[in-house]
């Protein structure tokens, strides 16, 4: 009887229980070969909020009949899969590598990379192994014992898939690096309201890392309390923005701002604050930028505040939406404009209150030259009082 002819494989296998995926990746591990099959690599990947994530993995090291197999085909899956290629397969398409005829590129004849996209849905636990094989009975009784559903495609192909898939992702991202060299750098405000609270925090961490695409020189984040601003955790790069005009604490000035004076005239407890009611038109007049942040930082909630160079919007705009939110950008130049608009006020304020303090004390001065002149003068016309009566006394006695 003539030998089975060796496959060489990737299988996908769904179990109905998560448990039960580990306990298929352990038993693999455990006998990963006999005489119809060895398995070079495996992993325990699972979705979560559109990230392939490897729960657990091991390689034999075993090379494979056909060297296209070495290295890590499945790392390279979970890559692919992971990324901007695994969401246009999932079916949000057109901005992430372009327009429509750069999308159809890169999804042509993709059969295989969709079908194990199909395999990965949000939330799902899976194995995916990569196997030579005698003929697929061993271990699909191994996964069946296990109530394990197989889906099973020939690595070879796959292999080209992700070849081909990798180019298309390569000449995608030298296309947004010329866009994005092309483009000019615009310095921007943002703030970032977050669904969640400990989400904020999420992306916080994540933002101290590198990018191409966009620098955060400053990050907050601040939640608002009983009308007043806290800084809950901040970073600052210490590099000074492309505009020299923004060095410094941006973020601090504003929330110093929003959380004094002017900050209670934005929130309508007018008059008092400031003065007479031209005073208070005269301060608010032209803060559009400022009114507009104090609007989205309502009382009790926690935002992320940046301050960024960005060479277009996608990039970051796509990492701070990892997380359901609303973003607010405004020009920094601008914001800053109108934060020196508010200094030179409180300036000039200031000036005000000394200049006020300095006639205070020289009232109180006058005033109390006035009561020693008083005291004064009633000594004296007390002092007359008894001349007189001592010149009547002589008068009587004359």
């Amino acid at each position: 009887m003539a030998s089975k002819k060796t496959a060489e494989n990737l299988l996908i296998v769904n179990f109905k229980v998560e448990s039960k995926t580990y306990q298929a990746f352990s038993e693999l591990k455990d006998a990963v070969a006999d005489d119809n099959y060895f398995v070079q690599q495996a992993a325990i990947v699972k979705k979560e909020n559109g990230e392939i994530v490897v729960k657990d993995e091991f390689d034999t090291g075993i090379k494979a009949v056909d060297d296209t197999l070495k290295g890590g085909l499945i790392g390279g899956l979970v890559g692919l899969l992971g990324g901007p290629l695994g969401v246009l397969l999932g079916g949000s398409v057109g901005a992430l590598i372009g327009d429509a005829k750069d999308t159809d590129d890169a999804l042509k004849d993709l059969t295989l990379l969709d079908r194990a996209c199909e395999l990965l849905m949000e939330g799902e636990t899976a194995l995916v192994i990569l196997a030579e094989e005698k003929g697929d009975a061993a271990l699909t009784a191994k996964m069946e014992a296990l109530e394990g559903n197989i889906t099973r495609m020939n690595a070879n192909e796959m292999a080209k898939e992700i070849e081909r898939a990798e180019k298309a992702e390569e000449k995608r991202d030298e296309k947004a690096l010329k866009e994005y060299c092309d483009k000019e750098v615009s310095e921007n405000l943002l703030i970032v309201d977050y669904k969640n609270e400990s989400d904020v925090y999420q992306v916080f961490s994540s933002l101290k890392e590198l990018n191409d695409y966009f620098f955060i020189s400053q990050a907050m984040i601040v939640k608002k309390e009983n009308g007043k601003y806290i800084v809950k955790d901040e970073f600052d790069d210490h590099v000074g923005a492309v505009d020299d005009t923004l060095k410094g604490g941006l973020i601090g000035s504003l929330i110093g701002i929003l959380g004094g004076p002017v900050g209670v005239l934005l929130g309508s407890s007018v008059g008092a604050t400031v003065g007479v009611v031209k005073d208070t038109g005269d301060v608010l007049d032209g803060l559009d930028l400022i009114d507009f942040a104090y609007d989205h930082i309502a009382e009790g909630e926690t935002v992320l505040i940046l301050l960024a160079d960005e060479k277009g919007d996608a990039a970051l705009t796509e990492k701070l939406n990892a997380y359901e939110c609303s973003i607010t950008r405004l020009a920094a130049p601008e914001v800053m404009k109108e934060i020196d608009r508010v200094a030179a006020l409180e300036a000039k304020r200031d000036e005000i209150d000394e200049e006020r303090a300095e006639l205070d004390a020289k009232r109180a001065e006058l005033d109390a030259a006035r009561k020693e002149l008083n005291a004064k003068s009633r000594a004296l016309n007390a002092q007359s009082k008894k001349l007189d009566a001592a010149r009547e006394e002589i008068d009587a006695n004359l």
